[in-house]
């Protein structure tokens, strides 16, 4: 009878355990974009990565994508489109993502309203704006997480 127990506790822990790291997948950043709030008759170009939520537009300034929590895409921009930055340029020229504070390898997750890096909670207050989409509320980071 005790074996029994046993089995059923030790499945019950995979479980959740499992329910957990599933959870956990589905928090973490995808992309962080550097965006700017602007009117819904703002004008911008068909190459930009421009949003709309609810009835706020967001012209999107900079998008960086991250595949295993490492960066691969960095894309500036511009009315006259996009500027894709290699990794080689980012990593040569340090003050274009330092001074954005867009990591090249990172580990952050979004609970609630928080945003963790390694489990540890920062002092960076979001806004949600959408299921995927939390905003710094001082300042022009947008956070998208996997869903």
């Amino acid at each position: 009878m005790n074996i029994r127990i046993i089995k059923i506790i030790s499945i019950f822990c995979l479980v959740v355990q499992f329910a957990c790291c599933q959870n956990q997948d589905e928090n973490k950043i995808q992309e962080i974009l550097i965006a700017t709030s602007v009117r819904n008759n703002f004008v911008s170009s068909d190459e930009n990565a421009d949003f709309i939520i609810g009835d706020k537009k967001y012209w999107v300034h900079y998008k960086v994508s991250y595949k295993n929590d490492t960066l691969n895409q960095f894309k500036k921009y511009l009315p006259e489109g996009p500027i894709e930055y290699s990794i080689e340029e980012l990593r040569n020229d340090t003050a274009i993502y330092k001074s954005l504070k867009i990591p090249l390898r990172q580990n952050l997750q979004i609970y609630g309203d928080a945003l963790y890096e390694r489990s540890q909670k920062l002092d960076i207050e979001l806004i949600k704006l959408d299921e995927k989409h939390f905003m710094e509320k001082n300042g022009k980071r947008v956070f998208v997480i996997k869903k």
